[in-house]
């Protein structure tokens, strides 16, 4: 994870403080990992084994709900569906629920397993608002594309 992601991080989750129980999809901690600065219960979950990751599963086939707080670093790039996933994320959110994200838009391609997109601020919108997702905040730096967003209570 770059210093710029982690530093955002840790400038959101200030501003927009993550509720339990949390939930982490793409948790495979390759290169840094936001989990120190989200609360507990907190699962983190990727589809294989690894640091960071307590389940092992398939994000859209994940059947458990009731979270609070989603996050996810550096993993829509990589799926084939970003908007699907977030809609995933929508449907296992409580109301007044949020997610935290961060993808790059400004990066070197990066097979982990596959990299198929990047997202811009206007792209993150709107797959947000397709998922039932309020933005609360979308920006951007020289790299990176972050946003949170709130499911309606």
């Amino acid at each position: 994870m770059t210093p710029n992601v982690m530093a955002w991080f840790q400038k959101i989750v200030a501003l927009y403080p993550p509720e339990g129980p949390c939930l982490e999809v793409g948790s495979m901690n390759v290169n840094g990992s936001v989990r120190d600065m989200f609360p507990e219960p907190y699962t983190g979950l990727d589809m294989r084994p690894g640091a960071g990751v307590d389940e092992v599963a398939e994000f859209l086939y994940w059947t458990q709900y009731g979270y609070r707080s989603i996050v996810s670093t550096e993993t829509l790039e990589h799926t084939l569906e970003p908007w699907s996933i977030v809609e995933k994320m929508s449907e296992c959110l409580d109301d007044g629920g949020r997610v935290y994200l961060s993808v790059p838009w400004m990066f070197v391609m990066h097979d982990y397993p596959e990299d198929c997109w990047r997202i811009l601020p206007r792209a993150m919108n709107h797959i947000l608002e397709r998922a039932g997702l309020t933005p609360l905040l979308i920006e951007n730096d020289e790299s990176h594309t972050f946003a949170v967003a709130e499911k309606a209570a």
